[in-house]
């Protein structure tokens, strides 16, 4: 038993020292802008469905440690469904096409839902935080796919992104 507690121990050892907290990934250095397209696939509640796609707007800091900020808007059924700000920090993991980041997003609910009562609407919840965790892989130089864990981590959100610099 002593001997497999320290198999496991020594291959996250080396894990650990191939993730880097303090640098920019390949992927994602300073100044790199991400454009996403992001589609809720898989529901832990409500199984396998397809829900109208998230548009994504990133852009990453190009000052010291590895932040991005970002919009996000979700398109409309009828109404306009949610709308607002991301901030990831993004983690090197040594591979060149790998973008892994952990995710805030914060929710105008209360903007979207002044508009939705002022055109005698039915207001929706509103989310002031969400927490994900994304990552991406590079095919070629601009091309992405991009999966996120949803809200409270109860979906996953897949899609395209495409490097635009």
């Amino acid at each position: 038993m002593k001997k497999l507690f320290l198999i496991i121990f020594i291959s996250h050892a080396s894990l650990l020292q191939a993730i880097d907290i303090w640098s920019y990934p390949e992927a994602a250095e300073g100044w790199t802008i991400y454009a996403s397209v992001l589609s809720p696939g898989v529901s832990w509640t409500e199984g396998f469905f397809m829900d109208y796609p998230v548009g994504v707007l990133d852009f990453v800091l190009p000052f010291g440690l590895p932040f991005s900020i970002g919009i996000f808007v979700k398109t409309p059924e009828v109404n306009l469904k949610s709308f607002g700000l991301r901030a990831a920090y993004h983690i090197d993991i040594d591979s060149p096409k790998i973008d892994l980041y952990f995710l805030y997003l914060f929710d105008f609910g209360w903007t979207r839902n002044a508009l939705l009562v002022k055109y005698n609407d039915t207001p929706s919840e509103v989310y002031f935080y969400d927490f994900r965790a994304g990552i991406r892989r590079l095919f070629g130089k601009y091309i992405a796919l991009t999966i996120e864990s949803g809200f409270k981590f109860r979906s996953i959100y897949c899609g395209l992104s495409i490097k635009l610099n």
